[in-house]
């Protein structure tokens, strides 16, 4: 379905109901809502691997504005305030209260710049191989000790978006190194590098934001799961980000022969932490 938040239209789709029928009673289950990565694919990048655990909630998956099948809008409001905005407003219009936001990758710092603008509008916060801030150094040097000196030239150049041919040769020589078990990241969607050329071109925001003196001010319970074979978001900046957190907020976890995307590389386990983060949360909350 399509859900207009203003001055653009968003692609949304749910999968599961809130209302569970078990043993001939009525129980209300959470809703998550999940914001997708890239920025270069749409949400179905996310779902397959993710959709699992619709046993446990409804999940409202979407296209973040600029991407997929929502509508492309001004370039000018591709930033992560305005995703944030949109995320907001999604919420308010499908009626939803206080869910959980789940957020990978690109789709993390949204659910970031979320939380921090709308800190009382969410129950819990879910960040997969994400970051609170993007350190292009350390990843060029792993995309080098994976390939050598041209696969880090190429990493460079991918995220700094410094030319079309150099970002398809990254796509064919370096997407396979994002996932340890799987491969075909985004084989169900449509490549494009518009918003993802916006985002980190040198001027870009994906350079600039930093939400680690922010994130301290949060209070709601939130998971935190990266791969220690994560060549974008690096162990490190996992940690860096559960350390921005104020004390017993926050739960880090890094999972062992794991790369981009935890719930592709190692389903059972990051299942099983979502699923227990998602049932202590609907533990604080009243779910009607």
């Amino acid at each position: 379905m399509r859900v207009n938040v203003g001055d653009i239209s968003l692609f949304v789709d749910v999968v599961g109901s809130q209302l569970a029928i078990e043993g001939g009673r009525v129980r209300s289950r959470p809703t998550v809502i999940l914001l997708h990565g890239g920025p270069a694919w749409d949400h179905l990048a996310l779902r397959p691997a993710l959709e699992p655990l619709a046993d446990v909630a409804q999940l409202v998956f979407y296209d973040h504005r600029g991407l997929g099948r929502s509508g492309r809008g001004d370039p000018a409001r591709w930033t992560l305030r305005q995703w944030a905005a949109d995320l907001h407003r999604l919420i308010g219009i499908l009626g939803v209260e206080r869910p959980i936001i789940l957020g990978q990758s690109f789709g993390g710092f949204v659910a970031q710049r979320f939380a921090i603008d709308y800190a009382d509008s969410y129950a819990g916060l879910i960040l997969l191989a994400t970051a609170a801030r993007f350190d292009l150094g350390p990843v060029v040097a792993t995309f080098e000790r994976l390939g050598g000196v041209e696969l880090a030239r190429l990493a460079k150049s991918f995220f700094t978006a410094a030319g079309a041919a150099d970002r398809d040769r990254f796509l064919v020589e370096g997407l396979p190194h994002y996932t340890v078990t799987r491969s075909g990241i985004g084989a169900l969607s449509p490549f494009e590098p518009h918003v993802l050329d916006h985002f980190f071109r040198t001027e870009g925001e994906a350079h600039s934001l930093d939400f680690r003196s922010a994130l301290s001010s949060l209070s709601a319970p939130t998971l935190i799961v990266g791969g220690d074979r994560d060549p974008v978001i690096l162990p490190d900046a996992v940690r860096e980000l559960g350390d921005s957190f104020s004390p017993g907020v926050a739960a880090t976890h890094i999972l062992e022969e794991c790369g981009h995307g935890p719930a592709r590389d190692r389903p059972a386990e990051a299942l099983a932490l979502i699923r227990d983060f998602i049932a202590n949360v609907v533990g604080g909350e009243e779910c009607r």
